[in-house]
């Protein structure tokens, strides 16, 4: 079965290397069609925000946008906070296609999906969910933390992950939705679907067997050390020294690779580097401490908070990390 044509077509265009910032005369040449739908649909376009694309993530995106949903849709798995579904919103914020975004969370049932009745101004009427409305305007579902809805919400929703023409909304009087061209379903989580296996995502269950099987995957991991630590310069405005960036990334580093640490994510960096100028330019006596406290060590158990610092003091030393007692005295 083939997919219903949308009525109104691309004509606007961008190039790669203005839209992505891949610095090749290939990229300035190759321009792409952006997405020119609906007007109701627009406010859910993204806000295009500052991200780093590099060519495989973003190659695999456009293979998979390319790919008329021929085999199936995405499955983007990762540690927490290295750009999963901010790398997705900020791709179609590019192509200026309208992302419908949703959480996954243990009592979700296929209604928060599809849609429910609903009531306004004293009468009921039928709310469609976000993947309804993908399927309508052509956009694109983001399912973040997919792997902490009940397996069987995934299953009820086999026939519409093998992309037909149309579906079905039985509780909507048995409505007829057209799947229109460019509809893409994506989801993302910190498992593959098999379940929490190390500790570090409680929340997580084993999803259906069946269901992994209609999917394309790709496995993101933190960046580089030289890409992440310009994320996280650019997110600050250039502000921060690169000697004390450089060791912020290499602690944050040491931390996923030392067995049984809490990792410190890219997010966490940045959270951490803003309040870094922040404390540094009030004074505060133990600038790094307090300020990696408040983004991320508040939130460990003693004996996990003890593991950061202890990675801290063999990177910064522990004067510089904790701060001179007898100044802030």
């Amino acid at each position: 079965m083939t997919q219903s044509q949308n009525p109104t077509s691309a004509t606007s265009k961008r190039s790669i290397f203005e839209a992505f910032g891949i610095d090749s005369e290939v990229a300035k040449k190759n321009h792409f069609p952006v997405w020119q739908g609906e007007e109701e649909a627009k406010p859910y376009i993204p806000a295009e925000k500052s991200f780093y694309f590099d060519k495989d993530r973003l190659n695999d995106l456009n293979e998979f946008e390319m790919s008329g949903y021929r085999d199936g849709c995405l499955f983007i798995t990762g540690p927490k906070g290295c750009g999963k579904s901010s790398g997705v919103e900020q791709y179609y914020a590019r192509k200026e296609k309208p992302v419908f975004r949703i959480t996954g969370h243990e009592r979700m049932e296929v209604s928060d999906l599809l849609g429910h009745m609903s009531l306004k101004d004293s009468s009921t009427h039928y709310q469609y969910g976000p993947l309804t409305l993908a399927a309508k305007f052509g956009g694109v579902l983001l399912f973040d933390e997919a792997d902490a809805c009940p397996p069987e919400v995934l299953v009820g929703l086999h026939g519409i992950l093998e992309m037909g023409s149309h579906f079905v909304i039985p509780d909507n009087g048995g409505e007829v939705i057209r799947i229109r061209d460019g509809f893409r379903v994506v989801i993302t989580g910190n498992t593959s679907g098999y379940g929490d296996l190390n500790g570090n995502h409680a929340g997580t269950v084993v999803q259906n067997s069946a269901t992994l099987d209609r999917f394309n995957y790709l496995q993101w991991d933190y960046y580089p050390a030289e890409i992440e630590s310009q994320i996280v310069q650019t997110a600050v405005n250039n502000k921060l020294p690169k000697t004390l960036l450089d060791l912020m990334i290499k602690s944050a580093n040491m931390t996923r690779v030392e067995g049984g640490c809490e990792d410190i994510s890219t997010r966490t960096l940045v959270r951490w580097a803003r309040k870094m100028l922040i404390f540094s330019a009030a004074n505060q006596p133990k600038p790094f401490q307090y300020s990696l406290d408040r983004a991320f060590t508040f939130r460990l158990p003693q004996a996990k908070r003890e593991e950061v610092y202890s990675v801290m003091r063999t990177v910064f030393g522990t004067v510089e990390f904790h701060g001179n007692p007898e100044k802030s005295a």
